[in-house]
C-alpha cells in the first residue's frame, strides 16, 4: 500500500492508494496504468503543496510599510564615524515623537515608549547616551539613542521621547534648540 500523509498550517492530510508504489503487475491494472495514477497523485500533492503551503501574507514583511525612521542614514545626515567614548557634541533644533508611534518599533527592535527617555538620532549607535541641553533654559536630561531619525529636516539634529521633552520644557514648543554630547 503507497501512503503519503502531510501536515500543512495545522490541517492533516492523507493520500493512499492500493497499489505499491513500483505498481502491480496483474491482468487487470498494468504496470503502467498504476505507475500513471501513482505520478497522477504525486503531482497533485505537489501542487496542492506549492498553493496551500507556501507563506501565507501574515508571515512575511511587507515592503511598502516601513518603520517610522528605517533608514540609518539620508543624504545630508552628518555622520557620526567614531565610538561611543569619543568627544562629539553638536548643536540645532529637537523635537519629539507624536504620540501615535507608541508601541511601534524602533530602529534597533525594541518598542517605542513615550514614557521612557530615548531619542532618535540619524548615525549615533544603538544604546549611546547622550546628554541633550535645552539652549532656552538651560535645562538638560540623558537618553539613549534607540532609534533613527529625524529625517524631516536638515536643521533637526535628535527626536526626543515626550518624557524627555518634558524634562527640557519643550513639550508646549514642540521644538527648541538644543546642545547634545555624548555621555557614554
Amino acid at each position: 500500500m503507497f501512503s503519503i500523509f502531510i501536515n500543512c498550517h495545522g490541517r492533516n492530510f492523507a493520500l493512499s492508494t492500493e497499489s505499491n508504489i513500483f505498481g502491480q503487475l496483474s491482468r487487470e491494472h498494468g504496470f503502467l496504468k498504476n505507475s500513471l495514477k501513482n505520478i497522477i497523485a504525486i503531482l497533485c500533492i505537489a501542487i496542492f503543496l506549492l498553493f496551500e503551503c507556501s507563506l501565507s501574507p501574515r508571515y512575511t514583511r511587507s515592503s511598502n510599510k516601513k518603520a517610522p525612521y528605517s533608514a540609518a542614514t539620508k543624504k545630508g545626515a552628518a555622520r557620526f564615524n567614531g565610538t561611543a567614548n569619543e568627544t562629539y557634541q553638536k548643536t540645532g533644533m529637537a523635537s519629539y515623537y507624536s504620540s501615535k508611534f507608541e508601541g511601534r518599533k524602533t530602529a534597533n527592535g525594541e518598542i517605542f515608549s513615550n514614557s521612557l527617555l530615548t531619542a532618535a538620532h540619524p548615525t549615533l549607535p544603538f544604546g549611546t547616551k547622550v546628554k541633550v541641553t535645552c539652549l532656552a533654559n538651560n535645562r538638560s536630561v540623558v537618553v539613549r539613542i534607540n532609534d533613527r531619525g529625524p529625517f524631516s529636516s536638515k536643521k533637526r539634529i535628535i527626536d526626543l521621547s515626550q518624557s524627555a521633552a518634558r524634562e527640557l520644557g519643550i513639550i508646549k514648543k514642540g521644538v527648541a534648540r538644543v546642545r547634545i554630547e555624548v555621555v557614554e
